[in-house]
């Protein structure tokens, strides 16, 4: 039996930082989603104390003031997409505006902290949102497209599918299929605001081709995020080194389909079925550029799907993508859940 919750990320953070502030007998007053004003002096002893106790949370204290402006950003920007009451302005003026400073430098400060620009940024927020409206909401495409703001029904299903790599109608026949079979839904908390703790993106390759690794090695040391790669030689050693207590768990899997001793569908089937793994990104390898098997790899649990290229100077374009797009779900605390691509 499976159970499929909603659940609001906003309570869940105050719960959170409430139980841990009223531990630790500090006085405090809530001012917004990620910013807490302390009402009375603590020591330093008990502000490492919180410090500790509010990371178990992948809650992390900001205290340089790029990071924090950058924080404040991401806050302006979620709190207008996941508003009710979407503005009529152009982003860049609510922002200049609700910050009081130059769009420009905002925009500026944004991609130099984040390897992403303010614009990806709003466009992944759409995409979750749109999401978000479709699955939980219930409402159509023309509904959504209104609601956030779209010129037309297409506009945002171009956008829909040039961010995701599927179509809003794919993208819900695969969650509705998910719902329906053993794959347990993995639960990944939505975004409010809460600056991830770990800067730096960890990936697993399982890939039995000798060749295909060094590629991998090397497309990687071109991406300007910070990452720690490990490489296993097939589905057999990959399960055998996650299982391990020692092994620091990877943000992302990268899966070649066939594998000797144990395949990437076999994997990916005992990940989604482990409380322990079930929570990890895994991308699959394939030649295969078959709708159906795209989509029958999303259902069994994969969040990306990479239809391998003939020419190696595009698979490294690719690979390059699909790091640098989960490094902005890593590092900006997007919704997991339902986090699909393809390309």
């Amino acid at each position: 039996m499976n159970l499929f919750i909603k659940h609001d990320m906003n309570i869940a953070l105050h719960v959170n930082v409430q139980q841990e502030m009223d531990k630790l007998k500090v006085a405090y007053q809530m001012r917004s989603n990620t910013e807490i004003e302390i009402t009375k002096p603590i020591s330093q002893q008990k502000y490492k104390k919180l410090e500790i106790s509010l990371k178990k949370y992948g809650i992390e204290i900001i205290d340089d003031p790029k990071n924090i402006l950058i924080q404040k950003i991401k806050d302006a920007i979620i709190e207008m997409i996941f508003s009710n009451n979407f503005p009529n302005l152009k982003t860049s003026a609510h922002l200049a505006n609700k910050l009081n400073l130059d769009y420009n430098y905002l925009s500026s400060l944004f991609s130099e902290m984040n390897f992403f620009s303010i614009q990806h940024f709003i466009i992944l927020q759409k995409t979750e949102r749109a999401k978000q409206l479709m699955i939980e909401n219930k409402l159509t495409l023309s509904e959504v497209a209104w609601m956030l703001k779209y010129s037309s029904v297409a506009h945002l299903s171009n956008q829909f599918k040039k961010t995701t790599g599927l179509t809003p109608t794919s993208f819900q026949r695969i969650v509705k299929k998910r719902k329906n079979t053993d794959v347990s839904s993995f639960i990944q908390l939505n975004n409010s605001g809460i600056k991830i703790s770990q800067n730096t993106l960890n990936i697993l390759l399982a890939d039995d081709d000798a060749d295909d690794r060094l590629f991998f090695k090397e497309a990687i040391e071109e991406v300007k995020i910070k990452t720690v790669l490990n490489m296993v030689n097939n589905g057999k050693q990959l399960m055998q080194h996650l299982e391990k207590p020692e092994t620091i768990l990877p943000d992302v899997i990268f899966l070649d389909l066939n594998m000797p001793l144990k395949g990437g569908i076999e994997c990916l089937t005992e990940i989604r079925k482990s409380s322990k793994l079930r929570h990890i990104s895994i991308a699959i390898y394939s030649t295969s550029a078959s709708e159906k098997d795209i989509e029958d790899t999303f259902v069994k649990g994969a969040n990306i799907y990479i239809t391998k290229p003939t020419d190696m100077n595009q698979l490294k374009k690719i690979l390059i993508e699909v790091i640098r797009i989960n490094w902005q779900y890593h590092k900006s605390g997007l919704n997991k859940e339902n986090f699909l691509l393809s390309l």
